[in-house]
């Protein structure tokens, strides 16, 4: 229903003539004069798109110059013509977004219809029409550039004006144009997809991938007024269709399998046994499989682009979770006087010394005599002279067999005059928190980790369908995610004079968020289904005026879960 009311609205307002966000197109001006430096009126200059087919004529004015100020981005040759001259070709020109291009033409007398061929690059050239300070990654440039994470946006690292901050977890410090990357604006066929979920870099509304870039744009200093705020943007044309069937496929697949153990991994050494035993490490694996195809809907008329972007995620990592000990679920808690207690492969210190064995036992005397030279292992019930079961929740009788080793204590007449330490607390609540808590709580089997003696760990491996886009710090954000990407863009044009486009892109993400410390308990999964459209209907109504109606709505639905750690 949503998408229909948006449709309706974008029908209706092109209509209109509103010019808003920044556009996607080029210009190519300049003068045509004669040997002898005289400006030529009625000049027929003509502009062609090479890779759609698409001609854009003008005529030259009572001054000798042209313009043309409305060319979609891409590859052009100029050609200029009059009869009794030879006729001026200038090939390999390169337009790009928001830039103008200056080509003076000289034509030369002819007494027999030739033609003079001129190539020049149009890198050679300088763009005149802004005073913006920036850096422009072609499309092809943007294919070769390696990238692990598949979204466009990781190569502004590499463009000049940008500076990396010092990585500090969870604090964005890096900057480019003299600002905070996060408040960087981002904008995408003239539309703003500035996305702020995580404060850590530049981020858009969708991921977008490299293949269906056009051309990316960092600009530094000052942006143009007509497109948009701020000292610096980050500005973005999705690729068109051209007269040519083209398409691609990649599966990119990034197993961590395949790196090398860390040296500190590979230097552990068992505690139990002594001997060598190197550390699994936690395992990743990614696969992107990405197809996108393009071409002619009608031959130098109307264009596509499509692109479908799957991204998979699959981990294994070991968690050490903090449990109670056995003997703490029962309500049962040890020290040792005199000591803090600490877990087995503990230093001892000034004032703590570990407590318990790796198999959870408390240490004897003859193992550790500093810890009973004060007077030993002690052990109390919080419920006085009782015990509680923590699989019934029912209570029985606590005795000195209960502290095996050590010295249990219970309430006493003279001490407090009933037995139990607290009249709140005579037995264990079988309606409340700590009763669901121990339904899911397992038990310890890791006890490196800790008090030892009440507190120690269950370890255990979490496999995970992905790391969850909230921990961009991990794995890159949306490379961690599990998404399904969908995109079109069509390029229509009425005539030489009269355009239009549309582009539209779905997107659904899956992340695991607030993992469990715990096998089989209870995790966050969020979903955001966020997409985007653009469209415009550009009209050149003279060499010196440009009409351009712009539409583009980008929405982000999220929706949280719960689901369950593996």
């Amino acid at each position: 229903m949503k998408l229909r009311i948006s449709l309706a609205l974008l029908c209706g307002i092109l209509t209109f003539s509103w010019s808003a966000f920044g556009q996607a197109i080029g210009s190519i001006t300049g003068i045509v004069q004669d040997p002898s430096e005289a400006r030529i009126p009625g000049v027929s200059v003509t502009a062609t798109n090479t890779a759609t087919g698409i001609k854009t004529p003008t005529i030259t004015n009572e001054s000798g110059a042209y313009n043309f100020s409305n060319l979609s981005v891409g590859p052009y040759v100029l050609e200029a013509s009059l009869p009794g001259f030879q006729t001026a070709r200038v090939e390999n020109i390169d337009l790009r977004n928001n830039e103008t291009l200056r080509y003076n033409l000289t034509l030369q007398l002819a007494t027999t219809a030739t033609r003079v061929e001129i190539a020049i690059d149009a890198r050679d050239i300088l763009a005149t029409s802004s005073a913006s300070v920036g850096e422009v990654l072609s499309q092809t440039q943007v294919s070769d550039l390696p990238l692990v994470g598949g979204d466009v946006l990781d190569l502004v690292a590499l463009l000049p004006g940008y500076r990396a901050g010092a990585g500090v977890p969870g604090v964005n410090t890096d900057t480019f144009a003299g600002i905070q990357s996060s408040a960087i604006n981002t904008v995408r066929d003239g539309l703003s997809v500035t996305d702020g979920r995580f404060q850590n870099g530049v981020f858009a509304t969708t991921v977008i991938n490299p293949d269906m870039v056009g051309e990316i744009r960092l600009i530094l200093t000052p942006v143009d007024a007509e497109l948009g705020r701020g000292n610096g943007q980050v500005q973005i044309t999705t690729r068109s269709g051209t007269n040519r069937y083209s398409g691609s496929a990649v599966w990119s697949v990034r197993n961590s399998a395949m790196d090398a153990n860390t040296w500190g991994n590979n230097n552990d050494i068992d505690p139990a046994t002594g001997r060598w035993s190197p550390t699994v490490p936690n395992w990743f694996n990614q696969n992107q499989l990405t197809a996108s195809f393009g071409g002619p809907i009608i031959r130098n008329k109307t264009f596509f682009f499509g692109l479908v972007d799957r991204n998979w995620v699959r981990s294994r990592s070991t968690v050490n979770g903090l449990v109670l000990t056995d003997t703490a679920r029962q309500g049962i808690f040890r020290y040792f006087q005199g000591w803090t207690p600490d877990d087995a492969d503990a230093t001892p210190g000034a004032s703590s010394r570990p407590a318990i064995d790796f198999q959870g036992n408390p240490l004897s005397a003859a193992q550790d005599p500093l810890l009973y030279a004060n007077g030993g292992l002690v052990c109390f019930s919080v419920f006085g002279n009782q015990k509680v079961n923590p699989d019934t929740f029912q209570m029985t009788p606590f005795t000195q067999n209960d502290c095996p080793g050590g010295n249990a204590i219970f309430p006493t007449a003279t001490s407090v005059g009933q037995p139990y330490w607290d009249a709140g607390r005579q037995a264990a609540d079988t309606t409340g928190f700590m009763r669901n808590l121990f339904t899911f709580m397992p038990h310890a089997n890791n006890f490196q980790g800790g008090d030892g003696l009440n507190t120690a760990q269950v370890r255990w491996t979490r496999t995970a369908v992905n790391n969850g886009i909230n921990s961009a710090a991990a794995y890159g954000g949306d490379q961690g995610i599990e998404r399904k990407q969908f995109n079109i863009k069509i390029d229509h044009n009425f005539s030489d004079r009269h355009k239009a486009n549309f582009g539209y892109t779905w997107e659904r993400d899956t992340e695991g968020t607030n993992f469990s410390n715990w096998p089989n308990n209870p995790q966050g999964l969020t979903r955001r289904q966020p997409w985007v459209i653009t469209s415009s209907f550009t009209s050149t109504l003279s060499p010196t005026m440009i009409n351009e109606a712009r539409f583009g709505v980008r929405m982000g639905v999220l929706n949280e879960s719960v689901g369950k750690s593996e």
